[in-house]
């Protein structure tokens, strides 16, 4: 449950937020995606590798939402 719905969720609510404060940024897809890569080798095995693909598509749909809410 924690991997496939709360570590998700959170991501998807920081992404809003990083996304209204500061707009659409890809660094910060790509950054999410560069620091899950770590805790692959320290909690998770190498079927996990499928997660960093879906935690940036996460941030990029959570930065995608927040697009018309951000400043302007």
């Amino acid at each position: 449950i924690v991997m496939l719905v709360i570590i998700p969720l959170i991501c998807l609510i920081t992404s809003v937020f990083y996304g209204i404060r500061n707009g659409f940024n890809f660094w910060y897809i790509l950054i999410v995606a560069i620091m899950f890569v770590p805790s692959i080798f320290i909690f998770y095995n190498s079927s996990a590798w499928v997660y960093v693909v879906g935690y940036a598509v996460i941030a990029l749909l959570g930065n995608l939402i927040a697009l018309p809410l951000g400043k302007r």
